[in-house]
């Protein structure tokens, strides 16, 4: 039996410890890196969701003004107050809106179907979600100079410190090496004159000095390589970091569009909302024509709609940011 047991080899040792331990760190990170996209899709399929839901209501609150109008319009006519003509206009809105519904649900149900397969359920499962986006304020928090939590930046600092370890293994490889040695054995030796020579156990140890003197080169072409292989992971990491960092500034300027986007739609929403309640009254009032009261409720669902698009462009904006800042996984 030979045992051996290295006392110094160069580094080598401690430097391949350092490497598994990183080799380690480097999966985690990646594992992170594979759960922020997951959470992305997810929450973008989720969105969509809750964007479409608000569609068919913003649908249906149309046909719901729609239809009271139509009611008001019969009454008009039939008391010869108004034409029958007005009575057409509005049927015909009425038949836009019911396609336009139509198609929101259409949306809806596919929107649903998009959530069930991303979330590894059967198409045909009925999820419930919520009417509204989760709440993700981040814009206390918004900065544009770190991605250190960022698992692409934990993921390269990893791959760098493990080239540089990989520059102390082809070092050591120059360096000399000490290690114990020891053996134990059992000699069956020849017989002479009846009696067997070298029969017995035997132990014996010491200790191995290595000492490279000459090698043509080699050891030194070893180093330099993983050295170049160092500084190539070096510039992948500062090039990267800087892509990173365009991309944080771009998800960052996409938020502040995506809030100021939602306040306008807001403003222009309550405008709308104003606007037809004044139309209908002054309609009902014999001040207003019907073209002018519908245009009026008109520009009140497309206010309803930009505003829901708005508020979706919002949500996944601040998604966005948070998985180029590193915020989206913990």
């Amino acid at each position: 039996m030979f045992l051996k047991q290295p006392l110094y080899m160069g580094g080598k040792i401690r430097a391949s410890y350092q490497m598994s331990k990183m080799a380690v760190e480097l999966y985690r990170q990646g594992e992170r890196k594979t759960e922020a996209e997951v959470l992305q899709t997810v929450d973008d399929a989720y969105a969509k969701v809750v964007k479409a839901k608000e569609l068919v209501l913003v649908a249906q609150k149309y046909k719901a003004l729609l239809q009271e109008l139509d009611r008001n319009v019969e009454s008009a006519v039939r008391h010869g107050l108004r034409m029958q003509n007005d009575r057409l206009k509005v049927g015909v809105r009425l038949d836009e809106v019911e396609l336009q519904l139509r198609k929101a649900e259409n949306g809806l149900r596919l929107a649903r179907m998009n959530l069930c397969h991303v979330t590894g359920q059967p198409l045909d499962t009925q999820l419930e979600v919520s009417s509204e986006y989760p709440q993700l304020d981040v814009l206390g928090q918004v900065q544009t100079t770190d991605v250190s939590l960022r698992p692409e930046s934990a993921m390269l600092e990893y791959q760098t410190r493990i080239a540089s370890e990989q520059v102390r293994v082809a070092r050591s490889s120059m360096l000399p090496s000490l290690a114990l040695m020891a053996k134990y054995g059992y000699t069956n030796g020849i017989e002479m004159n009846g009696r067997k020579l070298l029969d017995g156990w035997n132990f014996g140890g010491g200790v191995t000095l290595s000492v490279p003197l000459y090698h043509f080169g080699a050891n030194t072409q070893k180093v330099k390589a993983a050295k170049v292989k160092l500084q190539l992971a070096q510039e992948e990491q500062a090039d990267k970091r800087e892509m990173m960092l365009l991309e944080l500034q771009q998800a960052a300027n996409n938020l502040d569009e995506a809030q100021l986007e939602v306040q306008l739609a807001e403003k222009s929403m309550a405008q709308a909302e104003e606007n037809m309640q004044i139309s209908q009254k002054q309609y009902k009032a014999g001040m207003e024509t019907l073209s002018d009261c519908l245009e009026a409720q008109a520009a009140w669902q497309k206010a309803s709609e930009s505003l829901v698009d708005a508020q979706f462009r919002r949500y996944l904006a601040t998604v966005d940011y948070r998985r180029s800042a590193g915020l989206l996984v913990q």
